[in-house]
């Protein structure tokens, strides 16, 4: 029952700013600069051992990622960029499956935190919204930290 086969994405290794926003990893993984997807893997077979973890250590830019998430039934984004987000919306629409985009924003203002937040958006194929719909994808920010990435913005998503 669940969720067996799981096929995390990400190119980043951990330190100790992303530890909040990484379930079930610690500072020692971030201390040794566990790559993100390795200490998540290891994690939910920890969990539950006979869960199927193949950790994909790329970009989700990569053709190899789309290949990976082209077989997916069930598609979660918990990405960190505009770019990223974006791209994960892409292949589920392509590949028709659904997808939950999560995250969390913790804003700080010299040494106080000022604002904790999160939000999790399940989005399908023919339903009434998306990320770009609901404004949760920032162009320019991507553009201006991935200026080789390039998208076409659809209307029709």
């Amino acid at each position: 029952m669940g969720f067996r086969h799981i096929v995390p994405v990400d190119d980043d290794e951990l330190d100790a700013s992303s530890l909040n926003r990484v379930a079930g990893v610690d500072y020692k993984d971030a201390q040794n600069n566990v790559y993100k997807v390795g200490a998540i893997a290891n994690r939910l077979r920890g969990i539950n051992p006979k869960c199927e973890a193949e950790a994909y250590r790329i970009s989700v830019h990569s053709t190899a990622a789309e290949i990976a998430l082209a077989q997916a039934n069930w598609i979660l984004a918990g990405t960190d960029s505009h770019s990223s987000r974006f791209r994960v919306q892409q292949y589920a629409f392509k590949y028709f499956a659904p997808f939950i985009a999560a995250g969390v924003n913790i804003s700080v203002e010299g040494d106080i935190i000022t604002v904790v937040s999160g939000e999790a958006i399940a989005v399908r194929m023919g339903g009434a919204y998306c990320l770009s719909c609901l404004n949760r994808v920032n162009y320019t920010a991507f553009h201006i930290k991935s200026p080789n990435v390039h998208f076409e913005k659809s209307q029709n998503i």
